[in-house]
């Protein structure tokens, strides 16, 4: 086997059933399985099978990783080892009937790791790793940026210091994508985007009101952001008769007659969010955009996909012209 996958709702043949992951995960690590992808679905409890797993099994090529600890459970491998044919109450569940019974194994000679958290032993034990997807919060920054070899990498943060200190730290980094929803620190905070090697920043599933301070990325590519007043990442803005900023983000630019801009055929210019101040926008919050880069305002594709939601994005360059873009929403 090159491929660990413990997951909740696996459809049939594409995992392993949640009743025989204790027992595949042992096999695993005693055949010293030469993993080149992980997937795990975990309560708090289990963390100490991933440690087993990364200590015991070979992953020296084991690049790809995604881990989603469930924090409002203390596990999910367990529990279906009662055979729940209806939901069981992780409460009605004492210590012998999971912890040391079916645990106690994994406990067994793991190394000792200063500090004990799930990002520092995927850093321990996957030198190779270059895809992360961490769904919960990163416990533990530091042992983040000690992964160099990391090209994608989801997750969220609780300060935006977190996130400049990561971009700062990995060489080859090319796509990031920021998740985690509303995290109040974030709000109304401004990533200063400095990287060689970024092409994709995606903000669509990160907080309201997180912006951009500068970029300073050659490679970026890609920009993606959610719309609205209570959006992120950056607006489209150009001048109207008045002189007077115009708002062109896709929920704006609805109210918007094209003839009421001063020049259909300037092009668009790009603005930090500023939800402190109801979405105001000034010269003071333009940002310069890398010439290739394309910046995308709505919904991405992948986050549309898992979370239902409807609708299309809208995009521009700093050559697209307000003309242009206009024609693109009538398309």
């Amino acid at each position: 086997f090159t491929e660990c996958h413990l997951c909740m709702g696996v459809p049939t043949g594409l995992g392993v059933q949640p009743s025989k992951q204790l027992r595949f995960a042992a096999e695993l690590g005693q055949r010293r399985a030469p993993l080149t992808s992980m997937r795990l679905d975990i309560g708090t409890d289990e963390v100490v099978v991933m440690r087993w797993l990364l200590q015991h099994c070979n992953t020296e090529q084991l690049a790809s990783v995604r881990v989603n600890v469930l924090r409002q459970r203390k596990s999910q491998m367990l529990i279906s080892l009662n055979d729940t044919s209806a939901p069981i109450d992780c409460s009605q569940l004492t210590v012998a009937d999971h912890s040391l019974l079916h645990l106690q194994p994994f406990r067994v000679g793991l190394q000792a790791l200063h500090p004990n958290t799930s990002t520092r032993a995927i850093a321990t034990f996957c030198s190779a790793i270059t895809s992360l997807q961490i769904v919960h919060q990163v416990d533990d920054v530091p042992a983040l940026a000690t992964m160099k070899s990391l090209v994608h990498l989801e997750a969220h943060f609780l300060e935006v210091d977190d996130i400049n200190y990561v971009l700062a730290e990995l060489p080859r980094l090319a796509c990031l994508t920021i998740t985690g929803g509303n995290i109040p620190e974030l709000a109304s905070s401004a990533i200063d985007l400095a990287s060689n090697s970024l092409q994709v920043l995606d903000l669509t599933g990160a907080s309201k009101g997180l912006t951009i301070e500068r970029i300073e990325c050659p490679s970026l590519r890609q920009i993606w952001c959610n719309e609205g007043t209570y959006g992120n990442g950056l607006r489209i803005g150009c001048l109207d008769v008045d002189g007077e900023l115009a708002d062109l983000s896709p929920d704006m630019r609805h109210g918007i007659d094209p003839e009421d801009l001063a020049d259909l055929d300037s092009t668009c210019r790009f603005f930090r969010h500023d939800t402190a101040h109801s979405g105001r926008m000034d010269d003071t919050m333009e940002v310069e955009v890398p010439l290739e880069c394309e910046v995308f305002i709505g919904c991405h594709p992948s986050f549309r996909r898992s979370s239902g939601q409807q609708g299309r994005s809208c995009s521009a360059t700093i050559t697209t012209t307000i003309r242009e873009y206009f024609e693109e929403e009538q398309e």
